[in-house]
């Protein structure tokens, strides 16, 4: 089990380097980019699926309380 300073290293590490500013959709463990490949950059899969998750959460953000 990592400590809580070590947990937040890699948050800390991709917020304050400069080279990594333009850097958007990579996975990052212990401070190295990691590959995950499966459908993880599936760009249809991605659109089908936040079309639907909308479409299913829609009705609970317009409901009033």
């Amino acid at each position: 089990m990592q400590s809580p300073a070590e947990g937040a290293s890699t948050s800390c590490y991709l917020a304050a380097d400069p080279r990594l500013a333009d850097v958007r959709g990579r996975y990052f463990i212990n401070c190295n980019r990691v590959a995950i490949g499966g459908n993880s950059e599936n760009r249809e899969l991605a659109a089908w699926l936040w079309t639907g998750s909308g479409e299913l959460v829609r009705p609970h953000l317009l409901a009033g309380p």
